[in-house]
């Protein structure tokens, strides 16, 4: 189906941007005929002017509590207007009524009343449904002119030490009961790994200046430099400038700072709002999300909330929050400890004029803390929220936007372009947003259609950039390259490492732009101006499906020049919409994780692929009730390293997505990249199941690793393997893992496998790869457990060699093994460290090896076929293979590329190629977690990790039938009970094989029985779960009741799930279907299951529902939809149907 490209002018083919506008200038007859057309279709719009018009404040979204802080610029309206701006401190604000509203405006440092009339805007709202503000000028009340030091914020009172600490706070005075909180200094530097550190508030000269004391806040501004009192002063010259706004009647205060330099330096580290104190005064600390809490024991370890952080006494509070990460440092004396704002960026190199940061200061009860916090982190006011404008223009677009959704489908996709006015009108282009009103497209904007997904490229000046990305029907601002620009190039100067790298962006910076339209869109950015000369060049295209909605974008560089290196490119990039409160985001951690609007919260996800933490190269966000959203992959066949990064940019409601790639032979100059497959923006009309069948069907068609199946599933994996419903996890005295194991066995009354850990004689993580001689008892223990039916699967490592492999001693690894290590740039081993120590007590370290090698191929070979024929184990389990991510080996002599490529999962496909010819017929290979990329060569994943809330079965979904996934790491803990039938229910449902638990757990009565019940249920149904395929799981008719239980992974973990988890499951060969529904609670639930069976029968198909093991008949209802099973099902039980054709 051919797609609809509208670049503005329909029949150019190669053009520069320049020969565009001069070819837009002489077609301009037919663009206003055009735009006039436009202008009927959407009710007759006149041409419009906004002189004379007022401004105005427009509030989206407001806090519940009517607080808005958001910064804004209001020079455009001004202008727009045609007014002449007076004292900022006289600026008001008044409804439509005429009653005044609170507000306060807080000049930016580089504020100027006629050219950037910049800065924050503080207001109190006086009901949540007011959604405008009209701003008049009035004569400004005088200041005072001094300042005592002194000010309030709620209840406490701070006192500023004017002579000391660059006038930052050094006592924070509670009231009820009464404390002084003394801080033992603030930290703020910047730090270069040799010149050392330079504080801020040393500055013995800081510029005070209480800038603003109105209705709402007191203001204080503060300008400092770093190391001020040092004898060598630091280079390029550093200074901050802090704005502290202490609110009146709210325990808040608000910290924002402003650090540049007037030279590039390329700072190490920079440490913004560093608390540090005694931890008598304060003894505890607690941070979210996850929750966590505990008391500082000098452990000199660092807790991270990636929410808020708080440190307390019994009474007392101050916390961090709407900072990035708040880290707060457990000191080894009772002095040093801090609590930091954003501290993920602490030690992010600062090589940039500016760099600014902020933080929200909350004081208050210990008690309230955690749920005030809780409230404060998801309401605290957003730029996005607020935008400047005028009277006149808010009124067009309300016009446009109600007009707009009565148009007839194929008008929309003429005219949704115009809704861009929207974002021209927020980025305070207010003039030209009328013109687009007016049925006027800009010269420098290329409009693309592909089915219902509409997208806009612009020329900001010196590259392209992209102003939206649009659901055409709903008229839906979906993305735009707004923060975010398309493609970031990090390049390095080979000749002098030492020195700062460049970055390339799409949107700026470029000498000469091209785009040529064919069937499909390319775009050219050639000669960097950051490198004169130079012939670089970057060619990106995007080719439109019109019948899946889809953009597929392909990326290369050329003619790097000497001795000019590209270490890492960023592509795609882009910055997703605020999608409203329902939505959602779904990331690939684990099984895949959905997050409620990570909008609203500081969201972060990263994570290297191909790994447990990152186990697939797709994400969506989407709004299930509106069914709008868009699905973003990478679609790479050979499973190249990469990093999946999104966060939230809170200030503006944005959901930023990066794909970042380490080159193939970085620190190499001359070496140009091509992307490794293609990048996919696809309108998704579903949630994160639709999503995840969009990649489905890339995976099955394109990707190296899948494997091939038959009607019985994968022929290359033992029947056993695929039946298998439970597995024990024994790790104690080898000569107990028989009998403990075969009595497990005997209680579920299936067939069960057995992962035995600790069969060698050396410590576990320890002296690898040095497996032999095992331990005495474990050949007779394996042939025990053979005779009894159980399958055996011994631990081995395969990745790491201990650099010291006999006990204390470097017996074989600088000899044999260093040469097959994978090295950074300084040829220095990639080094790990776990919880295992050496015989004096220090830490073993363990050596990354490269699998490219056929030192470490041939190890791990040998290993694992020794096992299979001289011991006769049935499977071998190689532990981390699809957990760990790839290193980014540099070592030359390994003939791989440099960094980053695909080298690492090919290095992998070759070594276990190799084992599987060699490994006898009924034997089988599996592995740690489920990174995607060695399904064909494994035949299970262990899925111990699935522990997070928020799981939702996106890895079955793809790849239900391909591989066994099996194993949940099981905790304890208070809750431990619950935790337990909620992982095996999730287990059962999610397609897994279940357990990975000790056969200890026969002597759990109710625990026991529960599992028993489900592993029965799972051999029953076995041939759904490797001869088929996963539904979308059955959806509720009613609110369920929900359950929590702390899954104790990596400590505290609360996982909350609905009471009832439900699955569905087909099998084509024998075109049958089954539901299956578990109660974990401890209460019957009733409800109706509503199970989605398109896929599976066609629409004219009857059907019949029936009970399956212990599941009573129920008067099902059938459409061509699927089901309806009513149930009133008891506490801790599984049951299921099976759904035929009648």
């Amino acid at each position: 189906m051919p797609c609809q490209v509208n670049l503005g002018l329909m029949f150019r083919t190669l053009l520069d941007w320049s020969s565009l506008k001069r070819h837009t200038q002489t077609s301009q007859a037919r663009t206003m005929f055009r735009g006039a057309v436009l202008v009927l279709l959407l009710g007759g719009f006149p041409v419009h002017t906004l002189t004379a018009s007022e401004p105005v404040l427009r509030i989206n979204r407001p806090a519940p509590d009517g607080l808005v802080v958001a910064e804004v610029n209001l020079t455009p309206t001004f202008q727009a207007c045609g007014m002449t701006p007076g004292d900022w401190r006289g600026l008001r604000g008044y409804l439509e009524t005429g009653d005044v509203v609170p507000l306060q405006f807080v000049p930016a440092v580089d504020f100027d009343a006629q050219s950037n009339f910049l800065g924050t805007l503080i207001v109190s709202l006086p009901r949540p449904d007011v959604q405008s503000i009209r701003l008049r000028f009035e004569t400004p009340s005088q200041l005072p002119t001094a300042w005592d030091g002194t000010v309030q914020a709620g209840a406490v009172r701070i006192r500023c030490d004017l002579q000391h600490q660059a006038a930052f706070p050094v006592e924070f005075v509670y009231s009820e009961p009464s404390k002084t909180f003394h801080v033992s200094r603030w930290a703020d530097r910047v730090h270069d790994r040799q010149l050392g550190s330079f504080l801020l508030t040393n500055d013995p000269q800081p510029e005070v200046t209480k800038l603003s004391e109105g209705p709402l806040c007191t203001v204080i501004r503060i300008r400092a430099r770093y190391g001020a009192t040092q004898q060598n002063p630091p280079p390029g010259q550093p200074s901050a400038v802090y704005d502290w706004i202490y609110f009146h009647d709210r325990p808040l205060i608000l910290v924002q700072a402003v650090a540049s330099q007037t030279s590039i330096h390329p700072w190490n580290e920079h440490h913004f709002l560093e608390l540090q104190f005694n931890q008598k005064e304060m003894p505890r600390w607690t941070v979210a999300d996850p929750m966590e809490n505990g008391s500082f024991a000098n452990t000199q370890q660092s807790r991270r909330g990636p929410q808020w952080g708080f440190i307390s006494d019994d009474d007392h509070a101050l916390a961090m929050l709407a900072a990035g990460t708040v880290l707060i440092y457990d000191a080894p004396g009772e002095d040093g400890n801090y609590i930091q704002a954003c501290g993920e960026r602490a030690w992010q190199t600062w090589d940039t004029p500016l760099v600014k940061k902020s933080v929200l200061i909350w004081l208050g009860p210990t008690e309230k803390a955690a749920s005030q916090l809780a409230l404060l982190s998801q309401a605290w006011p957003r730029r996005e929220k607020v935008v400047a404008t005028t009277l006149e223009l808010s009124r067009l677009l309300a016009e446009l936007r109600a007009k707009y959704h009565k148009l007839p489908a194929e008008e929309r996709q003429q005219t949704w372009w115009q809704l861009a006015a929207e974002e021209l009108e927020k980025r305070g282009e207010l003039k030209q947003a009328i013109a687009v009103l007016n049925g006027e497209m800009p010269a420098q904007w290329s409009v693309i259609s592909a089915g219902e997904l509409g997208l806009i490229l612009e020329r900001p000046g010196e590259g392209v950039a992209i102003l939206g990305l649009y659901d055409i029907p709903q008229g839906r601002l979906l993305a735009s390259s707004q923060e975010s620009p398309l493609f970031d190039l990090t390049l390095q100067d080979t000749a002098h490492p030492e020195s700062p790298p460049r970055h390339l962006r799409a949107d700026r910076g470029w000498e000469i732009v091209t785009a040529e339209q064919t069937d499909a869109i390319k775009l050219a950015w050639k000669s960097p101006r950051d490198l004169p000369g130079a012939p670089l060049e970057v060619v990106a295209t995007a080719e439109p499906n019109a019948a899946t909605s889809s953009l597929t974008w392909a990326v290369s560089i050329r003619n790097v020049p000497s001795p000019w290196s590209v270490r890492q490119v960023t592509f795609p990039q882009l910055a997703i919409s605020d999608l409203g409160p329902q939505g959602c985001v779904l990331y690939p951690q684990g099984c895949g994780i959905v997050t409620p609007d990570p909008w609203s919260h500081n969201f972060q996800y990263q994570g290297r692929y191909p790994s447990g933490w990152t186990t697939m190269q797709f994400l969506a966000a989407y709004e299930p009730t509106l069914k709008t959203g868009l699905y973003v992959g990478l679609h790479d066949p050979f499973a190249s390293t990469k990093e999946m990064a999104i966060r939230t940019i809170s200030e503006m409601r944005l959901l930023e997505v990066a794909y970042e790639h380490p080159a193939p032979d970085m620190g190499k100059p001359e070496n140009d990249f091509t992307l490794s497959g293609q990048a996919v923006w696809r309108l998704l009309r579903g949630d994160w199941y639709d999503a995840s069948q969009i990649y489905r069907q890339w995976v099955v068609r394109e990707a190296r690793w899948y494997p091939q199946l038959g009607e019985g599933g994968r022929q290359d994996t033992p029947l056993w393997m695929r039946e298998l419903p439970l597995w024990a996890l024994y790790g104690g005295p080898t000569d107990e893992c028989a009998e403990q194991t075969i009595r497990f066995a005997e209680y579920f009354g299936v067939p069960c496998g057995v992962h035995w850990y600790n069969w060698h004689m050396n410590p576990f993580d320890n002296d690898y790869p040095h497996y032999f001689p095992t331990k005495p008892e474990f050949p007779h223990g394996v042939e025990t457990l053979r005779k009894a039916g159980i399958h055996v699967m011994p631990y081995i490592n395969g990745r790491l060699w201990d650099t010291r492999d006999k006990g204390l001693e470097d017996w074989q690894f600088t000899q044999r093994a260093l040469p097959a290590a994978t090295k950074n740039e300084k040829h220095e081993p990639f080094i790990e460290t776990y919880g295992s120590k050496e015989s004096d007590g220090s830490p073993v370290r363990l050596a990354v090896m490269c699998p490219t090698t056929e030192l470490w191929q041939s190890t791990v070979r040998e290993i694992v076929l020794r096992l299979f024929r001289e011991f006769k184990v049935d499977a071998v389990y190689i532990d981390q293979i699809a957990a760990a991510a790839p290193t980014l080996c540099c070592d030359p002599t390994h003939g791989h590329p440099l960094g980053g490529g695909h080298w690492w999962t090919e290095g992998y496909w070759h070594l276990l190629e190799k084992v599987r010819q060699e490994k006898p017929a009924d034997c089988m290979l599996t592995t740690e977690c489920n990174g995607e990329p060695y399904i064909r060569w494994m035949d299970g994943y262990l899925t111990w990790h699935w522990q997070y809330d928020g799981q939702v079965p996106a890895f079955p979904a793809v790849y239900g039938g391909a591989i066994q996934m099996f194993g949940r790491s099981y905790g304890g803990g208070p809750t431990r009970d619950l935790a337990l039938r909620m992982r095996a229910a999730q287990q059962l449902v999610f397609g897994e094989q279940l357990g990975w638990i000790s056969p200890a757990v026969v002597n759990e009565k109710e625990n026991a029985e529960f599992l028993k019940q489900l592993a029965q249920l799972r051999w029953q149904l076995r041939e759904y779960f490797y001869a088929g395929r996963m539904l979308r799981p059955p959806q509720s008719d009613r609110p369920v009741p929900t359950v929590k239980a702390d899954w104790q992974w990596g400590g505290t973990r609360w996982v909350t799930t609905n009471a009832i988890l439900s699955g569905c499951w087909w099998q084509p060969g024998k075109s049958r279907a089954v539901v299956i529904a578990v109660n974990v609670s401890d209460q019957p639930v009733e409800t109706t299951l509503i199970a989605d069976l398109a896929p599976a029968f066609s629409s004219d198909t009857p059907l019949r529902v029936e009970p399956v093991g212990p599941a009573p008949a129920v008067t099902a209802e059938t459409s061509p939809a699927g089901v309806r099973i009513p149930l009133t099902i008891p506490p801790r039980s599984a049951w299921a149907w099976q759904v035929t054709p009648q």
